[in-house]
């Protein structure tokens, strides 16, 4: 690993962090860790830590997984958070009215509302607080929640897609040939697949949609 990556990390997928790294970890709340491995470190009466193989074989997930680049500052996005990178120059910033701002300085000092702020440092920004301030120039790590809409542009030669979140960012987007010359079928199962082949990319399910759009080109029927 580089200084500056990101990477995204499934529930259930095997990960060690290496000698020398420093880490901002993100994670939905939760308490509960198998520990598989661990270099034969001791706790602080001597005695080798406590395993959890068996427990960890049951939820492990075997296939792999690969990060997908997203698009804009997104870093990771999943149901339970969405994480940005933001380089922020002397200026306003605005809380989701739905969600919490949990902020992290990974690069810069400056201020923010008032309160000193610099590399390391986290701020907790509650759902509705209106605008903050920035002076200074930071680079700033972002997580909220946020809610996942699939758009789908129905064209004569291609189907596009993408999933936007609730703020009109386009996190991933692609597009598949629209084959309409195979019939209607043709057509919709190939809209079905570019949604679930975006879905896979983010580790969503369409339990996790909000809402589904569609763009279809045709003639309109003023008269109904």
């Amino acid at each position: 690993v580089k200084a500056g990556e990101c990477y995204f990390i499934p529930a259930g997928t095997i990960h060690a962090i290496g000698k020398g790294c420093l880490i901002c970890e993100i994670q939905q709340n939760s308490n509960l860790t198998y520990r598989v491995y661990d270099y034969a470190r001791r706790d602080k009466d001597g005695n080798l830590r406590e395993l959890h193989v068996e427990k960890a074989l049951k939820v492990t997930k075997l296939s792999k997984h690969e990060n997908k680049t997203l698009q804009g500052d997104t870093l990771g996005v999943s149901k339970y958070f969405n994480v940005r990178k933001l380089h922020a120059k002397n200026c306003v910033l605005q809380a989701n009215p739905r969600s919490f701002q949990c902020i992290t300085c990974v690069d810069g000092q400056g201020e923010l509302d008032g309160q000193s702020i610099r590399k390391g440092d986290s701020f907790f920004v509650p759902a509705g607080y209106g605008d903050y301030q920035i002076k200074g120039e930071v680079q700033i790590i972002m997580t909220e929640i946020k809610h996942y809409y699939i758009g789908i542009d129905l064209g004569g030669t291609f189907i596009k897609g993408g999933i936007v979140d609730d703020t009109g960012n386009i996190l991933i987007s692609d597009k598949v040939p629209t084959e309409s010359e195979k019939g209607a079928g043709r057509v919709a199962l190939n809209i079905a697949n570019l949604g679930k082949s975006l879905l896979e990319k983010l580790n969503l399910t369409v339990s996790d949609m909000v809402g589904v759009g569609i763009g279809v080109p045709g003639m309109i029927d003023s008269g109904k």
